[in-house]
């Protein structure tokens, strides 16, 4: 697991929550 990763998904569903 690297920390890019984990933060690519904490941003992605941040994106999703601002969007809906």
């Amino acid at each position: 697991m690297n920390q890019y990763s984990m933060v690519v998904n904490l941003l992605k569903k941040v994106w999703l929550k601002v969007l809906h």
